[in-house]
């Protein structure tokens, strides 16, 4: 049994969690992490969740066996992609359509409007192509040197989760000030594989194929826990009118930016349920065995 296929069980429901799909692994340290994973690995992935006897189900049928309070289905599992990059309509959706199995696409509206670059992969992409430096950290007096790959994935590691955990400071603006210190310019945007974001063509041909759902992702990849009632109202409700323009009609989906526990909560979770949202997973590992709060279920992140 492989390292997915043990998650599908008799009494629950796994979710799997995927950010993209590219042609082959990449080298360097973009891509360190594997947010986006081979097509190779990907269709080995589906494959084996299929031969150990897994059922592909959508989010929309989750809803629906909440709804009537129906047994779950033996070994069922559902498909998530965050963020909304090209590579799952080039790569990830033909593999997807072969073998049959659905999945929902959670899309942040300003990645794909403008082909924007979220602020760890342009970091990430800062860092790629400079060969050594020194950074001063917002919280640290110690400056920080890198001259290897290594150095260079154990900063992007100590600035990703210090930066996740801190609402007081602003992403956009650290990146913008690493930017300064190594005297290079800043770019928002990338047609590489790993940076390219789905346009609106792309969104709308995926969302008119039977297999295939569109939902939110808000508007900034903001953390939502982080916001004030109004700025948390925007995030959702532009985002949800942005891909309701495209699709014909608004999602009732999304998921939370980052989506573990600190990143989500009752005021986030009332403002998306007045927005008419009707199911938004979390991050948080794990399978769903009780799937009465369609707000808190948990996902397998694929790696």
């Amino acid at each position: 049994m492989n390292l997915y296929s043990q998650f599908l069980r008799n009494d629950s429901i796994a979710i799997f969690l995927l950010h993209g799909v590219i042609n082959d692994l990449c080298t360097g340290i973009r891509n360190y992490n594997r947010k986006h994973i081979p097509k190779a690995e990907f269709e080995t992935f589906l494959q084996e969740l299929l031969e150990n006897g897994g059922i592909p189900i959508s989010m929309d049928q989750m809803i629906q066996i909440n709804r009537e309070k129906s047994a779950i289905p033996e070994k069922c599992f559902i498909i998530t992609f965050d963020d909304g990059f090209a590579n799952n309509f080039f790569t990830a959706s033909p593999v997807l359509e072969k073998y049959n199995i659905p999945a929902i696409f959670y899309i942040t509206s300003s990645f794909v409007s403008e082909n924007y670059s979220p602020w760890i992969d342009r970091l990430e992409r800062l860092f790629d192509n400079t060969n050594e430096g020194e950074v001063q950290l917002y919280w640290d007096d110690s400056p920080r040197k890198f001259h290897s790959a290594d150095d260079k994935i154990h900063l992007l590691e100590e600035v990703r989760t210090y930066i996740k955990k801190n609402s007081h400071i602003n992403p956009d603006e650290f990146v913008k000030e690493i930017h300064h210190q190594l005297e290079t310019p800043e770019t928002f945007s990338s047609s590489h594989e790993l940076d390219l974001k789905l346009n609106d063509e792309q969104i709308k041909e995926l969302s008119e194929k039977a297999l295939f759902t569109i939902g939110g992702h808000t508007v900034s990849h903001r953390i939502m826990s982080f916001l004030d009632l109004e700025t948390l109202d925007f995030e959702i409700n532009d985002c949800l009118n942005y891909l309701g323009k495209i699709i014909g009609n608004r999602p009732v989906h999304f998921s939370y930016p980052e989506g573990l526990k600190h990143c989500f909560n009752t005021q986030v979770i009332k403002a998306l349920k007045n927005q008419g949202v009707l199911c938004c997973p979390t991050a948080i590992n794990g399978v769903n065995r009780n799937i009465s709060n369609l707000f808190t279920l948990r996902r397998i992140t694929v790696l």
